[in-house]
């Protein structure tokens, strides 16, 4: 388990990761066959988000908004870089 600290009520470990865990999974989410492959996900993900979500407006040649633009591309991004990292740290114990 990542977690240290005391037992909080009931027995249950407090949820605070340990500091190694943590750096080992932010090197793990920013190396960079994880970023290639969280790039293309949000990359192929955000566009076909991006159609669903605002092809009436593009189509209709309104405005749209660039808020979402980006958090189309960027959930996608951080669930595909989230997930590989966390993945890795399973794999390697």
């Amino acid at each position: 388990m990542l977690t240290d600290g005391p037992r909080a009520a009931g027995g249950m470990a407090a949820t605070v990761p340990r500091r190694g865990a943590l750096v080992r999974f932010l090197r793990s989410a920013s190396s960079g066959p994880v970023r290639g492959v969280a790039v293309r996900v949000a990359l192929t993900v955000g566009t076909i988000l991006n159609l669903i979500n605002q092809g009436g407006p593009l189509i209709a040649g309104e405005g749209i908004s660039w808020t979402h633009v980006a958090l189309n591309y960027l959930v996608p991004y951080c669930v595909s870089s989230y997930s590989a990292a966390r993945n890795e740290m399973r794999r390697d114990g």
